[in-house]
């Protein structure tokens, strides 16, 4: 877990993640250079990348203008939900077929 965009480049860049789930507004992710460094290292790693959204609307926008979003759930989130959509992209291949388990 980290706390800003510029941890989490520092985190993707050095160590080996299975996802990356985006806690803040995404106006604030997509618009600045460390928001697109983010999803960018996140696409090359081809890791899952869960946004949260305050609202459906805002969900439906930023997909529409945020390449790199993978999935998304509405805050507030249950901790099942979250659990339920990793497990989905992780035991997927990158096909979106089963990755043997």
């Amino acid at each position: 877990s980290v706390d800003s965009g510029g941890e989490a480049i520092d985190v993707l860049r050095r160590e080996r993640v299975d996802a990356v789930v985006l806690g803040c507004p995404l106006n604030l992710v997509s618009g600045t250079s460390m928001g697109g460094q983010l999803l960018t290292l996140a696409a090359c790693a081809k890791l899952p990348v869960l946004a949260l959204f305050e609202s459906e609307t805002e969900a439906r926008q930023a997909l529409q203008q945020v390449d790199g979003i993978t999935d998304y759930l509405i805050k507030p989130v249950r901790y099942e939900d979250v659990q339920h959509l990793m497990s989905e992209w992780l035991l997927q291949g990158p096909e979106g077929k089963s990755a043997g388990l």
